[in-house]
């Protein structure tokens, strides 16, 4: 009795515990050089909107299918580090948040944003302006002033 009743707990357990959970991978944080030189994109910017999205991708059975949610945000510039775009905003896309490593953005808030792995439309495979981030980079709020002036001399030492 005893033994079925500690199976069924630890069944609903496994139910109710989410199975995908963030992993950064890391224990502690990695330096500004290392994260600033391992990344594609590091600005300073401006959250302007916001929108959940799913991608469609292919299995290679050839049917089709949508992953999981994403969230999409248009950030206008203020200053550019580094980062290979002609424009003054650019979109950034990340998990929701729940276990993903997403990193939820407020709108009309302004961040320091490292971003990775250019984004290609899968439908066309064309590059586009589009960046992913989540909670593993150093993408922070960018009240740290701080952080932004210990960015400025990193780039002024490169040049």
């Amino acid at each position: 009795m005893q033994l079925r009743l500690i199976l069924v707990l630890i069944g609903i357990l496994i139910g109710v515990l989410p199975l995908n959970s963030c992993t950064c991978g890391v224990i502690g944080s990695p330096t500004m050089q290392g994260s600033f030189d391992g990344s594609d994109l590091v600005v300073v910017g401006t959250v302007i909107s916001g929108e959940e999205f799913r991608t469609l991708d292919s299995t290679s059975m050839g049917s089709r299918y949508f992953r999981y949610p994403q969230m999409r945000y248009r950030v206008v510039i203020s200053e550019k580090f580094k980062g290979n775009f002609r424009s003054d905003t650019v979109t950034i896309i990340t998990g929701m948040g729940h276990g993903d490593c997403g990193y939820q953005f407020g709108i009309g808030y302004e961040y320091i944003i490292y971003g990775y792995k250019q984004y290609k439309d899968r439908s066309s495979d064309r590059v586009v302006n589009f960046f992913e981030t989540d909670i593993c980079t150093r993408t922070r709020g960018a009240s740290d002033l701080k952080k932004i002036q210990e960015l400025r001399m990193l780039v002024s030492e490169q040049n």
